[in-house]
C-alpha cells in the first residue's frame, strides 16, 4: 500500500476519532501535530526549510492555544494556520497570504479533481490503463467498498433483530448515518490537507518574486510624477485638517457635553481610517514603484508620501485614543478589541510603507509583510482569553464606576466566563432580576451537558477549570 494512501486513511480516522460528536479541545492540537507528521512523512525535504518551521511553529502554537481556551475564534484560526501549513508545505517559495489560498482551493475541490482525473484516465487510455496497473491497492479501491458495507451493516440492524442484538455486543453502536456522513467529510477535508493540485500552483504567484526586483514601466513619465506630487500634496493639506479638527476634539472633550454621539464618531473615524490606509498602500504602490531614485521628481513625491504616512500615523493614534475613551465608559467588547488589532495591523503597514519607500524595495515586499504581519497578530491575539479579559473589565467598571451592567452581554460569551459571573452575580443581578437568573442557570446546564456528553478528546484546561468552579458553587448564596 502506498505511503500517501497510509496517510490519507490515518488522518482520516484520527479525524472521525477525535472530533466526532465531541466540542474543541485536546483533540485539535493531536491532530495538528499528526497532519505535520504526515506532511514530513510524504515530503521529507521539508524538514530542511526553515519557512516549513515557521508554519508549523505557528500551526502548533494556535492548536495550544485552541486546546487551553476552547472557544471558537481560537478554532478559526488554528484552521487558518493549518493552510498557511499546508500550502507552504504545498510550495515553500508562497508566501503566507498566498499559501491558505493554495490549501483552501485544494481542501474545497481536490476530491472533484482528483476523480475527474482518475476517470478520464480510465476512459481516455482504458487499455494502457489496464496494462501499466500496479497490484498494490490504492485508496479509490477499497474506501467505497468499506463504506458501502458500513451503510449495509445500518440496514441489516434495522431490518434483523437478531442482528441488532448481535452487533450490540460488539459495541457497534457509533456506526450511524451521522457518523459515516461524518467520515466521508474527513476524509474529503485530509485528502485536501495532504495532497494540494498542481492546478493550484498558479495560485503561488509570488514564489519567484524577489523584494528587490526592478520593473520598468513605460507609463512613468515626468507628467506621471506631477500628478503624483500635486495629489499627495492635496491629500497631506487634507489628512492635516481632519488631524486638526480630531485633536482639537480629544483635547476638549467632555462626556457630559458632546454634540455628536460618541457611537457615531468612533464608528465615522475608524471606517474613514479604514478608507485612508487603503488609499494611501494604493498610492505608495502606484506612485513610488521602483524607478529612477536619481529622479528629482520621485524625490519630492517620496517626502510628500513621507508626510503623508506620518499623518494617517497620527489618524491611526486618535483613533485608539478614541476607542480607549469608548471602552472607559461603555466597557469592553469583542469588537472594540478587534479595533485594536485593526488598528495595530494598520500601523504596522503604515510602518512597512515608510520602509519600502526608503530601502527602494518594490510591491512585492508589501505584500509578503502583510501575510507576515496578519499572521504575527493572529498569534498576538490568541495568546489572551479575551471573553474572560472582557468579564473582568466590564465587571470592574460596573464595580468602581457605578456604571449599569450589561448582564445580556457577558451572558452571551463563552463559557469560560461562568466562574467570574457566578462570584459577582450580586454585581451583575443587583435587582434580582428572575429572567437573568434564569438565563445564567441555563447557561451553566448547557456547559454541563455538554461536558458530560463529550469524551476525553473535548477536554480543555479553561473548560476544567470552569466544571470545578460549577461544582463548588453554593446555590443558596448565589440567588
Amino acid at each position: 500500500m502506498k505511503t500517501k494512501t497510509v496517510a490519507l486513511l490515518t488522518a482520516n480516522f484520527t479525524f472521525s476519532l477525535l472530533f466526532y460528536a465531541q466540542s474543541i479541545g485536546i483533540n485539535f492540537i493531536l491532530f495538528a501535530l499528526l497532519i505535520n507528521c504526515l506532511l514530513a512523512a510524504l515530503n521529507p525535504s521539508l524538514l530542511l526549510n526553515k519557512k516549513w518551521w515557521w508554519a508549523t511553529i505557528l500551526n502548533l502554537y494556535s492548536s495550544t492555544f485552541t486546546f487551553i481556551y476552547a472557544e471558537n475564534i481560537n478554532l478559526v484560526i488554528s484552521i487558518l494556520t493549518m493552510l498557511i501549513l499546508t500550502g507552504v508545505s504545498f510550495n515553500t517559495k508562497a508566501s503566507f497570504i498566498t499559501a491558505p489560498l493554495v490549501a483552501g482551493f485544494s481542501v474545497i475541490t481536490n476530491v472533484f479533481i482528483g476523480l475527474v482525473e482518475k476517470i478520464e484516465k480510465h476512459v481516455s487510455l482504458p487499455a494502457a490503463h489496464e496494462k501499466n496497473q500496479k497490484s498494490t491497492l490504492q485508496w479509490h479501491q477499497f474506501v467505497l467498498p468499506i463504506f458501502i458495507t458500513l451503510m449495509f451493516v445500518i440496514i441489516y440492524k434495522n431490518a434483523s433483530a437478531n442482528f441488532n442484538y448481535a452487533t450490540n455486543q460488539i459495541d457497534l453502536s457509533f456506526i450511524s448515518p451521522g457518523w459515516l456522513l461524518f467520515c466521508l467529510f474527513g476524509f474529503y477535508f485530509c485528502y485536501g490537507l495532504l495532497w494540494p493540485n498542481k492546478a493550484f500552483e498558479i495560485l503561488v504567484f509570488d514564489k519567484n518574486i524577489s523584494i528587490t526586483n526592478k520593473f520598468k514601466f513605460k507609463w512613468i513619465t515626468i507628467g506621471f510624477f506631477n500628478t503624483g506630487i500635486l495629489l499627495f500634496s492635496l491629500l497631506n493639506l487634507l489628512l492635516f485638517i481632519v488631524n486638526i479638527t480630531d485633536l482639537i476634539y480629544i483635547f476638549g472633550y467632555n462626556e457630559n457635553n458632546m454634540l455628536i454621539s460618541y457611537s457615531t464618531l468612533i464608528h465615522q473615524g475608524i471606517n474613514s481610517l479604514f478608507l485612508s490606509l487603503t488609499l494611501a498602500i494604493i498610492f505608495i504602490l502606484v506612485w513610488c514603484n521602483r524607478t529612477d531614485k536619481n529622479e528629482k521628481h520621485q524625490k519630492t513625491l517620496h517626502r510628500l508620501a513621507y508626510v503623508w504616512i506620518f499623518l494617517n500615523l497620527i489618524l491611526v493614534f486618535t483613533n485608539v485614543y478614541k476607542n480607549y475613551l469608548y471602552v472607559s465608559i461603555y466597557g469592553l467588547t469583542n469588537l472594540r478589541i478587534g479595533v485594536y488589532f485593526i488598528l495595530l495591523l494598520a500601523a504596522l503597514m503604515l510602518i512597512f510603507c515608510y520602509v519600502k519607500i526608503k530601502f527602494d524595495f518594490n510591491n512585492w515586499f508589501l505584500f509578503k509583510r502583510m501575510g507576515e504581519t496578519i499572521a504575527a497578530i493572529l498569534c498576538l491575539y490568541q495568546f489572551f482569553n479575551w471573553d474572560t479579559v472582557i468579564a473582568e473589565q466590564n465587571i470592574g467598571l460596573y464595580k468602581n464606576e457605578n456604571k449599569t451592567p450589561d448582564t445580556a452581554y457577558l451572558l452571551s460569551l463563552s463559557d469560560n466566563v461562568i466562574p467570574l459571573l457566578t462570584d459577582n452575580w450580586q454585581t451583575l443581578n443587583p435587582n434580582h432580576y428572575s429572567f437573568l437568573n434564569h438565563q445564567l442557570k441555563l447557561k451553566i446546564n448547557n456547559f454541563l451537558q455538554k461536558h458530560d456528553y463529550a469524551g476525553w478528546p473535548s477536554y480543555s484546561i479553561k473548560g476544567d477549570e470552569t466544571f470545578k468552579a460549577i461544582k463548588q458553587i453554593d446555590w443558596e448564596k448565589l440567588y
